[in-house]
């Protein structure tokens, strides 16, 4: 399981230049930042799909007291076929 750490990256820095993370401070002085890609087998083809595949390899995290939050709904493209 790749996970990448980079380290002495200032909070502001970290605002900037890492979309779609979460920025927390896990004590005072440090700020940390998460990213999550996963990677969906061709399997998931609904929003439902999704739900069920995230929620089960993001278990492991909500059984160690983790706070997950995910939303899940259309994307842009599919999206605008409703305007």
């Amino acid at each position: 399981m790749p996970i990448s750490f980079v380290l002495n990256i200032d909070e502001d820095s970290q605002l900037d230049s890492f979309q779609n993370a979460t920025l927390h401070n896990p004590c005072l002085g440090v700020a940390a930042s998460i990213a999550i890609y996963p990677h969906y087998p061709p399997s998931v083809s609904t929003q439902e799909d999704a739900k069920q595949y995230l929620a089960e390899h993001l278990a492991p995290l909500s059984a160690l007291g983790w706070t997950l939050q995910v939303m899940i709904g259309r994307d842009s493209d599919t999206a605008e076929d409703d305007e």
